[in-house]
């Protein structure tokens, strides 16, 4: 039992970790991922009773019911939720690039899915709990980080977009795409297709290809950010201390009489206007 706890855990343990280590530039507080990784823990619950609610009125049959249960009870209830969370700490003070949108995103979708990897795990039969712990670590939770990457890259889109065009798109996209791609992922792992693990695994590169090409993107634009902050506040720092050393250069007093204030106030800001002529020949 205990095994395969920690072997349910263990994925969403690493999962964590790998997308703390592509939040390095951004210095994102653990206490805040902590939240983000809680709140995905507690919205399963309405996550369940509603799934079971829609399943109840699932009318359809063959294809049409696979679709239903895939892309409605699965796409948009598991993905609207996490949506509702994340939307939450849109405007936050902490959420200040492109990054964390990303990452937020992410720790919403591990806390998801650590309860539903547990509940899966948990409720199987002995001889086949294994096999699904295996198979879940290897597909699903990957899935949900995937999802959840989608959903990050767009609504760090529609948090930063300069137009009012911009937004309005990527708040569609925002909850559109994540809610497609989950749909699709469960409706090829329904339906009874000669080719379905072929479609299956060509799906996974592409969805695979294409969100780390975005979390690289985001990655090094929050690379720029840090080292421009970091070039600001060096200059910032070896300006005061070019200031500080002229100062002592200059005589605030001569022929034996001590300057009056104005004076010193005209110095200082010949002293400011000195430094900066260094900077721009520098």
């Amino acid at each position: 039992m205990y095994k395969l706890i920690l072997l349910s855990l263990l994925p969403i343990a690493i999962g964590g970790i790998w997308m703390y280590s592509k939040n390095k530039y951004d210095n994102t507080s653990v206490y805040i991922l902590f939240i983000l990784f809680f709140s995905g823990v507690l919205l399963s619950v309405p996550a369940i009773f509603l799934e079971r609610f829609l399943v109840g009125y699932n009318v359809f049959s063959g294809y049409a019911g696979f679709l239903y249960i895939a892309f409605v009870v699965a796409g948009i209830t598991e993905e609207g939720l996490k949506a509702v969370i994340l939307l939450i700490f849109l405007r936050g003070k902490n959420f200040v690039t492109r990054m964390d949108g990303i990452t937020y995103s992410v720790f919403i979708a591990l806390g998801f899915a650590c309860v539903e990897n547990l509940l899966y795990v948990l409720s199987s039969e002995k001889s086949i709990s294994m096999q699904i712990s295996m198979s879940r670590a290897l597909i699903s939770i990957p899935g949900h980080m995937m999802f959840g990457i989608a959903m990050g890259y767009f609504i760090s889109k529609w948090r930063f977009a300069n137009t009012r065009a911009q937004r309005r798109k990527n708040a569609v996209l925002f909850l559109l795409v994540p809610v497609g791609l989950h749909g699709i992922f469960d409706f090829i792992l329904m339906i009874n297709f000669k080719f379905s693990l072929v479609l299956f695994a060509v799906f996974l590169i592409v969805l695979l290809n294409v969100n780390l090409k975005n979390i690289e993107r985001y990655f090094e634009n929050s690379r720029k950010i840090f080292n421009h902050n970091h070039k600001k506040k060096r200059r910032k720092i070896i300006g005061q201390k070019i200031l500080q050393i002229k100062a002592k250069e200059v005589q605030y007093d001569y022929g034996g009489c001590q300057r009056n204030k104005h004076d010193k106030k005209i110095i200082k800001d010949e002293l400011i206007n000195r430094t900066d002529i260094d900077r721009e020949k520098e």
